[in-house]
């Protein structure tokens, strides 16, 4: 009797899982009910992965995962953020690599390490977490050496030590921490070169020279620490471009310009720190891009923009900084994307997305900034399950997500084209929805026009402004039981009027 009521029980609860699955499929918007879910409190981008820490200390992952970064015991990529491990207070990534330090001081690491740049004293691949070492208060990743900070205020490098990026007076790879020096608050990794701030406010570079990125005035090499400068509070390296914010407020930036990362409107190397804008707070450097926070709060962002990482809704390089949005906490560039927390704790991506590194479902790249919310149950260690964002996003893949081909101008109009769907895929869905702004970021004249022509394959919009530059975007929408479904919105292109 007991094991029969035990069953009804059981059967029950299957059917109630079941209806709310059901009922799941025909929300628009589910992912908005978790408010929570925007309360993250740091972001680290990697060469094609992303991290994010949320207020309870979990640690949340998506992207590539070619040699094991996400941490997650397999080598498959995720679209979707997953749960990796709770209790956690700060995180890293490098190039293929991850590091966590959890709060108990400990430091983790993952991933790529081919150099020995997970300091676990092997050269072999870890696709799940390793206890590295306690007492740690920072780490960084760079694309293959890496560095942590003690509690004692002493500085540890490990990995690739070709260029005497670690500092030890070496070029010799070290699989395991050595000691480089005492008295150091912050640390920064480039590609081929590092830089500390110590205690006492002064600047240190060494490693790898030949774009100028120590800051030295020369193109020499150096593999042991070379002070640069005083008075620093915040450092940042790119690929071989470096950066510092002074305690005044001051930005300055060195090395590698090719793309317009310095900002000073050249595309001309420097060998010595350039005074770029005042009133910076926060730097972050990625290959060939450049970021700063304000103290109003504001973001700016300026260099290479061929996959949108400007964030201002266009792929045109930048050679001075361009102001992307206001409210932001903090920002940390990938490669070639881009992630912000806000002053609300929302978190904010964009840029390249070819391995799902924006944490969207999807693969399209994003020139202007989308907001991403975390789903609320945790996925383990061993797959990709983020809740209902990613049981959304699973509906709105199977309306083939469309992508603009060309934005053609016209006298006061401009037509809209993209690649026509087949027969097969016309069965799935009901129409198209076409939107344009004149604002990068969808805030500003934000109009939209719907097509049930799912045969169709351009539009065109007139009655618009002359002379003035539209932003456009497309999605398909499918009409079923009075609901609305869209996918994700297109790529953006912008056009200027006749």
């Amino acid at each position: 009797m007991h094991r029969k009521s035990h069953a009804v029980r059981k059967c029950i609860s299957m059917l109630l899982i079941i209806a709310m699955f059901i009922s799941s499929l025909l929300i628009l918007e589910p992912i908005k009910a978790y408010a929570a879910s925007d309360n993250n409190i740091a972001v680290s981008l990697g060469g094609a992965h992303s991290a994010v820490i949320k207020a309870d200390g979990s640690l949340w992952l998506c992207g590539r995962n070619n040699a094991g970064q996400l941490g997650n015991g397999t080598r498959t990529n995720s679209k979707s953020p997953f749960k990796l491990m709770d209790g956690v207070k700060a995180v890293s990534l490098g190039s293929y690599n991850s590091a966590a330090i959890k709060t108990d001081g400990s430091l983790w690491t993952w991933g790529g390490n081919q150099s020995g740049e997970l300091g676990n004293g092997t050269t072999t691949y870890s696709e799940k977490p390793i206890k590295i070492m306690n007492g740690i208060k920072a780490v960084d990743m760079g694309q293959s050496h890496s560095a942590a900070i003690k509690t004692d205020d002493s500085l540890w490098l490990w990995g690739d030590g070709a260029f005497g990026m670690l500092g030890n007076g070496d070029t010799v790879d070290s699989w395991v921490p050595v000691k480089i020096m005492t008295g150091v608050k912050e640390v920064s990794l480039g590609w081929n070169h590092s830089a500390a701030i110590k205690t006492d406010g002064t600047l240190w570079t060494w490693g790898w020279n030949y774009q100028g990125q120590l800051g030295n005035g020369t193109n020499t090499s150096s593999t042991t620490p070379i002070k640069i400068m005083s008075g620093v509070k915040c450092v940042s390296l790119g690929e071989a471009h470096s950066a510092a914010v002074k305690t005044d407020g001051t930005l300055w930036m060195w090395g590698r310009n090719y793309c317009g990362q310095l900002g000073n409107g050249t595309t001309t190397d420097s060998k010595s720190p350039v005074k770029i804008m005042d009133g910076v707070k926060a730097i972050s450097l990625s290959e060939a891009n450049s970021a700063a926070i304000k103290t109003d709060g504001s973001l700016w962002i300026w260099g290479k923009n061929d996959c949108g990482q400007i964030g201002n809704g266009t792929t045109t390089n930048s050679s001075r900084p361009v102001k992307v949005m206001t409210g932001v906490k903090e920002v940390c560039m990938g490669d070639i994307f881009c992630a912000v927390i806000k002053t609300d704790g929302s978190l904010w991506m964009w840029g390249s997305n070819a391995f799902g590194e924006l944490g969207d479902g999807g693969s399209a790249d994003s020139y202007i900034p989308k907001k991403i919310t975390l789903g609320p149950t945790s996925g383990s260690a061993g797959g990709n399950k983020s809740g209902v964002a990613s049981v959304t996003q699973s509906i709105k893949n199977t309306l083939f997500g469309v992508r603009l081909t060309k934005v053609k101008k016209g006298k006061k109009s401009f037509t809209a084209k993209w690649k026509k769907a087949n027969k097969k895929k016309r069965k799935k869905f009901s129409g198209y929805q076409i939107q344009y702004s004149t604002s990068p970021n969808f805030t500003i004249g934000v109009k939209t026009k719907s097509t049930t022509k799912k045969k169709a394959s351009k539009v065109v919009i007139r009655k618009l402004k002359a002379k003035t530059n539209y932003y456009v975007r497309i999605r398909r929408f499918k009409k079923s039981g009075g609901k609305v479904v869209y996918s994700d919105w297109s790529n953006v292109k912008r056009v200027r009027t006749k």
